[in-house]
């Protein structure tokens, strides 16, 4: 979704020609619906990936190749080195006499990946609100004593249920605030378990301080964005501009 930043049109323009331009450029019916499709897809996907990311399971099979209880495998078998300094052969090797972290038990890419895209999402939400403000700035620069334009919503669909045009942005400005709410929720399990799983924060290598602080960040993020998100409307509203 590009950014209201990247709109350009001249001041003197009649806005009724940079409002039909704007609309041109910036189509609300796909973004919205790809906003909302993604949005309930990341809320759905949450609880099975921080399963995966934190379950007894996950954390045995990410931390199998470290142990061997009986001694028998292969990987406990010495060796002396054919080269001179008894150099590893392989990270795992030099890392093996080491003590294991705590974010060793954690699958780092998946968790990445996880943020990555609530990260996404959280950044669409960020641009469709720079999009409502200039959205607001157009309209209020209508000259006086002509109707303001109205936002240009596409229609809710339920079925066979078509919500006329008031209801439809209504619906949609809660079913966007109930997404960031959410996902704000599953950020807060997110980090609560991390926290578990990383435990105090004295012995942290370098992986486990970044992901506590991306963690850190993505929940703060994800709360920040819940509040303009709900209160979208009624701030329209306040400014003389219907929705």
């Amino acid at each position: 979704m590009p950014s209201a930043s990247s709109f350009r049109a001249p001041r003197d323009q009649p806005i009724e020609k940079v409002l039909d331009r704007y609309s041109e450029i910036f189509n609300p019916r796909p973004l919205l619906e790809r906003l909302f499709t993604s949005g309930q897809v990341l809320i759905d996907l949450y609880p099975d990936v921080l399963e995966i990311l934190f379950s007894t399971t996950g954390v045995q099979q990410q931390s199998g190749d470290r142990q061997h209880a009986d001694g028998s495998c292969l990987h406990d078998l010495d060796y002396v080195h054919a080269s001179s300094g008894d150099v590893p052969w392989s990270v795992e090797e030099a890392s093996a006499a080491q003590p294991a972290a705590a974010a060793d038990e954690l699958d780092v890419f998946l968790f990445n990946l996880l943020v990555l895209c609530h990260t996404r999402v959280l950044d669409i939400f960020e641009k469709l609100l720079s999009h409502a403000a200039l959205c607001a700035k157009l309209s209020l620069a209508h000259p006086s004593g002509k109707e303001p334009p109205r936002a240009n919503v596409p229609e809710l669909r339920v079925g066979s249920f078509v919500a006329s045009a008031s209801s439809s942005s209504t619906m949609q400005a809660v079913l966007l605030g109930h997404i960031a709410s959410v996902l704000k929720t599953r950020s807060q399990q997110l980090s609560r378990k991390l926290s578990e799983t990383l435990g105090g924060n004295e012995n942290d290598d370098k992986i486990s301080r970044v992901v506590r602080l991306q963690c850190e960040v993505l929940e703060e993020s994800a709360g920040d964005r819940v509040k303009p998100l709900q209160e979208v409307k009624d701030r329209l509203n306040d400014l003389g501009l219907p929705i």
